[in-house]
């Protein structure tokens, strides 16, 4: 005795609904990979910019200091 799935596998109708389920979870697989390399992506390009900006930061902190040591001395002078 053939169960109703059995049975639908073997119609060409069954085939086909079967063909395109598997060619919607194929697509939602490639697509869900698709986002989670693009998540991967824009989360080393955010920890790429906090350290650029930490250095940026770095760097003003640095220029600001001397600039600031340089009017100290120019006033003592």
């Amino acid at each position: 005795m053939e169960t109703l799935g059995e049975d639908l596998e073997r119609s060409p109708q069954g085939k086909r609904l079967n063909r395109e389920e598997l060619l919607k979870d194929m697509l939602l697989e490639l697509k869900e990979k698709e986002l989670q390399d693009k998540r991967e992506a824009r989360e080393l390009m955010a920890a790429q910019r906090e350290a650029d900006r930490e250095h940026m930061l770095a760097l003003v902190q640095s220029v600001l200091k001397n600039i600031v040591d340089l009017i100290s001395l120019s006033k003592k002078n």
